[in-house]
């Protein structure tokens, strides 16, 4: 057997091949229907070159072919009942992800046997939190936002306190900040100084009532 691999493959004949064409699923029942794989109708391997993994590698390099070309899946026909036993043994114990689809997929020929491989990659669905940070430019700017969002706690600008884990003791030197009115959300407190009218001496002495400046007579008695 050695001898006869050696000679096959000096004198460059090949020594496996595989008919396989790119189709739908449900060509196995003779109908235009179901998501577009790669088909596999035969595979053979020269009993010289046997159990040294180039049935495996065949069907490895047409795994690549049908994702290459955007294939959903990859679908393998093999005879069925004890004929089939090689076959579906070959692609238990060599292959991987294959099932059986006669139940969706049954072939119009009853000797046969429908395998199939999912090739779709399943994504996780993506969580809140995730969602919202959709790309770490995006993290920055919500960084940048929050940032520029968050007062002081010592300003008298910042708005009313309105959350209890807010009630914290003041830092030192800190003014307490006014409740804001009722109905009012969220208020801004300012004070604003009237301007002093203009008056005269006159007027100013005139306010002044008799005797509120004056200084307190000594009394007879301290003399």
């Amino acid at each position: 057997a050695a001898a006869t691999a050696a000679a096959a493959a000096a004198s460059g004949c090949p020594v496996a091949f595989a008919h396989f064409r790119f189709s739908v699923e449900g060509e196995a029942q003779e109908v235009l229907s179901g998501a577009p794989v790669l088909l596999l109708r035969d595979l053979h391997v020269d009993p010289s070159h046997q159990r040294k993994g180039v049935g495996k590698h065949l069907c490895q390099m047409l795994e690549l072919v049908a994702r290459k070309h955007a294939m959903h899946g990859v679908m393998v026909l093999s005879p069925a009942g004890n004929a089939g036993n090689v076959a579906r043994g070959f692609m238990a114990s060599k292959l991987k992800g294959f099932e059986c689809a006669d139940a969706e997929w049954a072939p119009m020929d009853k000797n046969m046997s429908a395998f199939a491989k999912s090739l779709l990659v399943v994504k996780p669905p993506s969580t809140p939190a995730s969602a919202a940070v959709s790309s770490p430019a995006a993290a920055v700017k919500a960084a940048e936002v929050a940032k520029g969002q968050a007062a002081s706690p010592d300003s008298i600008l910042c708005a009313p306190r309105r959350f209890p884990d807010d009630a914290a003791t003041p830092s030192p030197g800190s003014q307490a900040t006014p409740a804001a009115p009722a109905g009012v959300k969220d208020a801004v407190l300012t004070t604003q100084v009237a301007p002093r009218r203009p008056e005269s001496r006159a007027a100013a002495a005139a306010a002044v009532e008799p005797g509120e400046f004056d200084a307190p007579t000594p009394s007879s008695s301290s003399s």
